[in-house]
């Protein structure tokens, strides 16, 4: 199982966030990507415009789960490629010292 880190060392279990994008008739496809402790981009296909209010639900949840300075940014695209390896992953960590379980690489 993947998982993002806090700057405190914290691990938080990937799964929190991904919950927080299945069965939202807007989302379409999506991947979080953790660039750096305080900010986490929600690379998103979506199917229509997304109501305001599940936008800040999302990031109220996401700094509850990573901490009050962690900004969820959203990025909306036409695709999400799969990785090298063919899958298709939901969640990268890409902190400098992630590890390759921890990364989902």
């Amino acid at each position: 199982m993947n998982h993002f880190r806090t700057s405190d060392g914290t691990l938080v279990n990937t799964l929190y966030f991904i919950r927080l994008f299945y069965h939202k008739p807007w989302v379409k496809r999506f991947q979080l990507r953790q660039k750096s402790y305080d900010l986490i981009v929600a690379n998103v296909v979506k199917t229509a415009e997304p109501p305001q209010d599940e936008i800040e639900e999302m990031r109220a949840r996401v700094r509850a789960g990573m901490g009050e300075r962690c900004e969820l940014r959203f990025e909306f695209v036409d695709d999400i490629p799969p990785s090298p390896s063919g899958k298709y992953l939901y969640t990268i960590c890409e902190l400098p010292d992630a590890d390759t379980d921890d990364a989902g690489r």
